[in-house]
């Protein structure tokens, strides 16, 4: 698809152009990101090399848990397990005071970074607060494995797939192929925002492009207490991927169907 390829190269393009590095003090280097957490302050990565081989230490400095779970006030023990639960599939470790850490060889750096960007913006956007109208759980993905196994619906939850360009991401679910149903990759926005959207729709398309027209993909939005902007709902349709509100998700069961 020309348009997903198009997609794909201006997002790499763009995310080359806005990576920047600062060198610190005894080994450590600052990488600033050009993703912001929910309160519009960018994303920021900190790595730091032992200095007796190619080990890698990446940490977000306590910035997910100061600014987005606890908002200043000290993280519970429930609230770091779940955070814990949550990112575990990314291979990021949180410390019993809240760090964020991954650790990583030089070799395999470049994967291990986008792994560990990729788990601080999908953490801020399923720990962002929700008006938990009928919610069992203050995480979205953890609403819709529930609905999922409502319907009896078989999936594979916390997939990562390499793309056509190389790099490694994370998938919610997976529904197996049946019938005259095609494999689903399914994802979760608790808030939808335009850099969630991209990022997604980044992931998905090259993801795609490896795996060919045999792959479909559906968006849960959490659209609780506000409407799904149109513009973000088109971005999704345009390329070819079903976005469903979550306060419509009974209407699209033959969607999930096998």
């Amino acid at each position: 698809m020309d348009n997903t390829n198009n997609w794909v190269n201006k997002y790499l393009r763009w995310l080359t152009d806005n990576l920047t590095e600062t060198n610190l003090a005894d080994g450590l280097s600052e990488i600033s990101t050009p993703f912001v957490d929910r309160f519009g302050d960018g994303i920021t990565v900190y790595v730091k090399k032992d200095k007796n081989s190619s080990a890698l230490t990446l940490s977000d400095d306590f910035a997910l848990v100061n600014n987005t779970i606890s908002i200043g006030e000290n993280p519970s023990l429930q609230k770091i397990n779940a955070l814990q639960v949550f990112l575990s599939p990314y291979g990021v470790t949180v410390t019993k005071d809240g760090e964020l850490q991954m650790s990583a060889h030089e070799d395999d750096y470049p994967v291990n970074l986008h792994l560990f960007i990729q788990a601080l913006v999908s953490a801020n956007d399923m720990f962002a607060p929700r008006y938990k109208q009928g919610s069992k759980s203050n995480i979205f993905m953890d609403d819709i494995a529930a609905f999922l196994d409502s319907k009896d619906v078989p999936y594979t939850p916390n997939i990562k797939l390499e793309g056509q360009s190389g790099i490694i991401h994370q998938v919610g679910f997976i529904l197996p192929k049946r019938r005259q149903q095609p494999e689903r990759l399914i994802y979760a926005l608790n808030k939808p925002t335009a850099q969630n959207v991209e990022l997604t729709l980044f992931k998905w398309g090259d993801i795609q492009r490896k795996r060919g027209d045999n792959s479909h993909m559906i968006a849960f939005l959490n659209d609780e207490g506000t409407a799904i902007p149109s513009q973000l709902v088109n971005a999704f349709n345009s390329y070819g991927a079903l976005p469903v509100p979550w306060s419509e998700r009974e209407t699209y069961l033959d969607e999930l169907a096998v």
